[in-house]
């Protein structure tokens, strides 16, 4: 889930470019969950989370590491070809 903190409702685009960032919480997803259509679905909420970010014009997007387990093989590999 994507975090926003506003201070002010009404601030200029470069302004907005320049201090805003946009934090998603990959907390809610298991890109390297034993079953396929749970790391389906969370490379997905990922990519839509990211899209979100590019919409609202946010240049800097902060990305949570997984907390479960220790691979994150497939989690790297999604955000190294959003990267990219």
């Amino acid at each position: 889930m994507t975090t926003i903190v506003i201070v002010e409702t009404c601030v200029k685009s470069q302004t907005w470019q320049e201090l805003t960032i946009a934090k998603i919480n990959s907390r809610l997803v298991d890109c390297d969950s034993p079953h396929e259509h749970v790391r389906t679905r969370s490379a997905a909420i990922i990519q839509q989370e990211v899209n979100f970010c590019l919409h609202i014009g946010a240049t800097t997007v902060l990305i949570d590491m997984p907390v479960k387990g220790n691979n994150i093989e497939n989690f790297a590999a999604i955000i190294n070809r959003l990267i990219a």
